[in-house]
C-alpha cells in the first residue's frame, strides 16, 4: 500500500509542477503583452506632440510653411526639402527637392505654440523642369525637429511622424543639423 501512495504522491508532485509551470508560463506572457501594450501606448503619445507639427506648401509653390498646433515649443525646426509626386498614365514617380539657396532661412531655433514660419522655396521651376505635360502632382514638405522632451523627429507631409534615432544617417546634411546658430 505504501508503495501505491508514493505512486500516487509523485503523480500529484508532478501535476504540481505541471500546474505551477503552466501559471507561470501564462503570467509572463500575460506581463509581456501588458508591456508591450505600455509600450505602444507611450510611442503614440510621444508621437501625439509630433503631429502637431503641420507642414504646407502655398498654393504658388513658392512657400513652405510650417506651424506648430502643439501646447509646447518645438526646437531645432528645419525644412529639409520637398517630395513631389507625379502620376503620369505610366505610373507615379518621386522626385526629391532640397532647398539651395544660400541666403533662404530654412531653419529655426524655436517655433513656439500656435506659432507659423515660412520658408522661400521655389517648386514652381522644379516641377516646369521634371513636369512636361498635364500630369497630377502632389507635393509634401518634409521637416526635422526637436520636441519639447528632446526626441528628434521627421515628417513627411502628413504622414505620421518618424523618430529619429540616428540623426547621421536619418538627416539629409545631417552635419548642419543642429551645428549652427539659426535666427528666430
Amino acid at each position: 500500500m505504501s508503495d501505491l501512495w508514493e505512486a500516487l504522491s509523485a503523480v500529484g508532485t508532478c501535476a504540481a509542477t505541471v500546474v505551477a509551470v503552466a501559471i507561470a508560463t501564462f503570467d509572463a506572457r500575460r506581463n509581456r503583452r501588458k508591456e508591450g501594450e505600455l509600450r505602444l501606448e507611450d510611442a503614440d503619445r510621444e508621437k501625439e506632440k509630433a503631429r502637431t507639427v503641420i507642414a504646407e506648401i502655398d498654393q504658388d509653390l513658392t512657400k513652405a510653411h510650417v506651424t506648430n498646433f502643439g501646447t509646447s515649443p518645438v526646437l531645432n525646426l528645419e525644412v529639409l526639402g520637398a517630395q513631389i509626386t507625379i502620376t503620369r498614365e505610366s505610373g507615379a514617380q518621386e522626385h526629391h527637392y532640397r532647398p539651395r539657396c544660400e541666403q533662404g532661412q530654412f531653419g529655426w531655433q524655436v517655433v513656439g505654440p500656435g506659432q507659423r514660419v515660412t520658408a522661400k522655396i521655389d517648386l514652381e521651376q522644379e516641377l516646369v523642369r521634371i513636369t512636361p505635360g498635364p500630369e497630377v502632382y502632389d507635393v509634401m514638405i518634409e521637416v526635422v525637429f526637436t520636441d519639447a522632451d528632446g526626441r528628434i523627429w521627421k515628417r513627411l507631409g502628413d504622414y505620421q511622424p518618424e523618430r529619429v534615432t540616428d540623426v547621421g544617417r536619418q538627416v539629409p546634411q545631417a552635419d548642419t543639423y543642429r551645428s549652427r546658430s539659426r535666427p528666430h
